[in-house]
C-alpha cells in the first residue's frame, strides 16, 4: 500500500467520511439497528473496496516481507509449504510438527520423511530438532542417490548429471516447529546452514514465538537464517485470535508465490478488523515491546522463583520464559480440571502429569499473582513430587504416502479392531495437534490405546 497510515487509522477516517455503502457486508455499518456490532467495532467492518487491499504487506523487519493472515498461522504454513513442494517432492519434516504441516504435504501430494526431535522422557514431549539429526537425514538421502547409480552403472547415460541428480532427490524443503508448545527452540542458525549449503530451503513454524527477537527471549527463526516464519500473533501478543503473520527472506523462495499462495489458503473477503487490529498489535510491539518483555519476564522470573519453593511441583525449565509446564504427579486433565473448577483458572492444555500456562504480553502482576497463590495452595494437597518415565513413541509403519491413502476407498473401523489396520485417517489430541497416527501408516497396538484414551470411538481405515 501506498499509504502509510495504519489500516485501523484509515478505517476510522473512511468512517467518518459517512459513505453510503452500497455493497457487502449486509449489515451496512448500521450499528444503531444492530447495537452489538457497535461493540465488535462493526462500524470499521468494510469489504475489499477501493483503497482497502485483500491482503496486508506489513513491515515488520529491514529486508523481511511478511503478510498478515487472518487464517491464522495454519493459512500460513498451508501457502509456506505449498510455495517450496511440487508434487511428488521429498518434503523432510519434524515429526513433532503441526497437524497443519502434514495437511500441506497432502494438498501438495509430497511424499513424507520425518526428523525425529529429542524426547523429554520425565514430561512425556518431543523437544528440539538437533542440527546433527538434519545432518543425517540429509546424508541418507545422497546415500540413496549413489545407491541408485552404482545399481546401474550399465544405464550411466540415461541418468541425469551428478548435479542435477541432487537437486531431484533431495528434499524441496525442510520444515521444523520452533519453539515447540512447551517452548523449546531448535538452533534455526545451524540448522539454516546445513540447509543452505545444499540449496534447500527452510521454514519454521513459530506459531508460538510472534514475541521472538524482543529482550529476553530467544531470536526469531527469520532472524537465524530461515527461508519462510510463521507466527500467531494471537498467542503471545495483544492480537485478536486468528491473526497471524508470515514473513519471507529467501534467496531460494519467492515472496511473490509465497503472496500468491496465501490468497488461495485465506477467504477473499477477509476481516479488515482482524487486520487492523494485527497491524496495530504489530505497531505497538515496535513502540513498547522492549518495556513490555522487561515487565513480562520480571513477573515470570517472580513466579519461577515461588515455583521451585514448593516440593510438590516441578517447573520445566524451557528457552521461551513465556510458557510455564508444571508436573504435579497427578494426571494433568484431572489438575486441570480442579484448577478450573477452585481457582477460575484456565490453563492451555494437560500433558501426562502436567499443566501448561501460556503466559502473554496481556497478563499483570495480578493476574500471575492470582496463579501463584493457586499453584501454593494446590502444593499443600500434594505430596512431595516424584518424576515419572514416559517412554518415546515409536513411529508408525509407514506403508503409503498420506495423499495416496487419501484417495484410496475407505471404512469406519471401531477401534478396538484397528490393529494392523492401514490408518486412512489422523489420530491427535488438541492441544497440541500433533498427529500421532498419520495417513499411510499401520495402525499399532500404542495408537490403539493412545486413540481409546482421547476418547476415539472409529477410525478410518483403508478398505
Amino acid at each position: 500500500m501506498k499509504d502509510k497510515k495504519l489500516l485501523l487509522d484509515r478505517l476510522k477516517e473512511y468512517a467518518d467520511r459517512g459513505v453510503l455503502p452500497m455493497h457487502m457486508p449486509g449489515h451496512k455499518r448500521n450499528t444503531v439497528s444492530y447495537p452489538w456490532l457497535k461493540e465488535l467495532g462493526g462500524a470499521y467492518d468494510v469489504t475489499e473496496i477501493e483503497g482497502f487491499d485483500d491482503l496486508v504487506e506489513v513491515d515488520c523487519r529491514p529486508g523481511v516481507r511478511s503478510f498478515l493472515s487472518v487464517n491464522g498461522s495454519t493459512g500460513g504454513i498451508l501457502a509456506a509449504v505449498r510455495t517450496a513442494v511440487r508434487p511428488g517432492d521429498l518434503l523432510l519434516m519434524g515429526r513433532n510438527c503441526h497437524r497443519s504441516v502434514y495437511h500441506a504435504a497432502e494438498i501438495c501430494g509430497a511424499r513424507v520423511r520425518y526428523l525425529m526431535p529429542d524426547w523429554d522422557e520425565e514430561f512425556g514431549i518431543f523437544s528440539r530438532v538437533q542440527p546433527g539429526t538434519v545432518e543425517e537425514a540429509l546424508k541418507v538421502t545422497e546415500s540413496e542417490r549413489e545407491k541408485k547409480l552404482r545399481a546401474f552403472p550399465e544405464l550411466e547415460w540415461a541418468f541425469p548429471p551428478e548435479e542435477e541428480l541432487k537437486k531431484q532427490d533431495l528434499p524441496a524443503a525442510v520444515v521444523i516447529t520452533s519453539p515447540t508448545y512447551e517452548g523449546d527452540v531448535s538452533d534455526i542458525r545451524s540448522i539454516a546452514q546445513i540447509c543452505h549449503s545444499r540449496g534447500i530451503p527452510l521454514i519454521v513454524d513459530e506459531a508460538h514465538g510472534a514475541h521472538f527477537g524482543l529482550p529476553g527471549f530467544p531470536d526469531s527463526a527469520i532472524d537465524c537464517g530461515a527461508d519462510i516464519v510463521v507466527q500467531s500473533l494471537h498467542k503471545t501478543l495483544p492480537s485478536p485470535t486468528q491473526t497471524a503473520v508470515v514473513h519471507c527472506r529467501s534467496s531460494l523462495l519467492s515472496a511473490d508465490e509465497l503472496r500468491r499462495q496465501l490468497l488461495m489458503f485465506q477467504t477473499s473477503s477477509p476481516s479488515f478488523l482482524l487486520m487492523a487490529a494485527a497491524e496495530k498489535a504489530i505497531d505497538y510491539v515496535k513502540k513498547r515491546g522492549e518495556e513490555e518483555a522487561d515487565a513480562w519476564i520480571r513477573r515470570n522470573v517472580e513466579l519461577w522463583r515461588s515455583i521451585e519453593r514448593l516440593p510438590g511441583l516441578k517447573l520445566r525449565m524451557t528457552d521461551d520464559g513465556s510458557k510455564l509446564l508444571i508436573a504435579s504427579g497427578i494426571p494433568g486433565e484431572q489438575w486441570m480440571k480442579r484448577l478450573r473448577e477452585e481457582y477460575s483458572i484456565e490453563a492451555e492444555m494437560a500433558v501426562n502429569d502436567a499443566v501448561l500456562f501460556l503466559t502473554g504480553m496481556g497478563d499483570d502482576y495480578d493476574s500471575m499473582e492470582q496463579l501463584s497463590f493457586a499453584l501454593m495452595m494446590e502444593d499443600r494437597l500434594l505430596p512431595p513430587y516424584e518424576p515419572v518415565s514416559h517412554p518415546a513413541p515409536a513411529l508408525p509403519e509407514k506403508v503409503m504416502e498420506p495423499w495416496e491413502a487419501s484417495r484410496l476407498p475407505k471404512v469406519i473401523c471401531p477401534i478396538k479392531k484397528a490393529a494392523g489396520w492401514i490408518s486412512a485417517d489422523y489420530g491427535w489430541k488438541y492441544p497440541p495437534g500433533i498427529p500421532f497416527l498419520v495417513p499411510g501408516e499401520r495402525i499399532g497396538a500404542d495408537a490403539v490405546e493412545k486413540a481409546a484414551g482421547l476418547g476415539m470411538r472409529t477410525l478410518q481405515v483403508l478398505r
